[in-house]
């Protein structure tokens, strides 16, 4: 049996409005990403997952949904992956936003979204747990800052 999730972090501003997933999910389906034309920054993230009884759950947004949309991880190319780290950029001023987002699943793939040349690195790995869901604070020019949540054990390949 899994335990609740917790929240870690988050990185990034205090500024802009706190944004948290609820109900949290119990396991992560998919991240869409969405980053501004020029690929500096993101715009807004969309978590899908599934709670306790394996039922999706709603999508949540956090920021907008302006700009391309990428996908950072879905569950739907392989049942048995999930995320084991989280990582990117933040900006180095305390209103600047996110510049970069990064996932490794446990099968090994990497995915990373934005500019990675700019701004101070950050990182959420996991250690015996898997990352569910996505917390964070943002306004109208986008993503400001940026946690996870985690449980564990992780899921079973």
């Amino acid at each position: 049996m899994q335990s609740k999730p917790v929240m870690v972090g988050s990185f990034g501003s205090k500024q802009g409005r706190e944004e948290k997933m609820d109900p949290v999910p119990y396991k992560l389906h998919k991240i869409e990403v969405w980053i501004d034309n020029n690929e500096n920054w993101v715009n807004g993230i969309v978590i899908y997952g599934d709670n306790e009884q394996q039922r999706r759950l709603s999508p949540v947004t956090i920021g907008n949904a302006n700009g391309t949309k990428k996908i950072l991880f879905d569950l739907d190319d392989d049942s048995s992956d999930y995320v084991v780290n989280l990582y990117g950029r933040i900006g180095e001023n305390s209103d600047d936003a996110i510049h970069c987002l990064g996932v490794v699943t446990y099968n090994g793939r990497e995915i990373k979204l934005g500019n990675d040349k700019k701004g101070v690195k950050f990182e959420i790995p996991t250690v015996d747990t898997a990352l569910v869901g996505l917390f964070g604070r943002s306004n109208a020019a986008g993503i400001k800052a940026i946690g996870a949540y985690l449980v564990a054990p992780p899921p079973t390949p």
